[in-house]
């Protein structure tokens, strides 16, 4: 088995700020603020 994990970089505060409103959630993704970070 291959093992994948999802990393998500670089979103802007109104695509962050959107997404909560809408009750997205992103269990099981990691979030990170830069590339670099990832």
């Amino acid at each position: 088995m291959i093992r994948v994990e999802s990393t998500i970089s670089g979103v802007c505060p109104e695509i962050a700020q959107t997404s909560v409103q809408l009750g997205l959630t992103f269990d099981g993704v990691r979030i990170k603020s830069t590339l670099a970070q990832a």
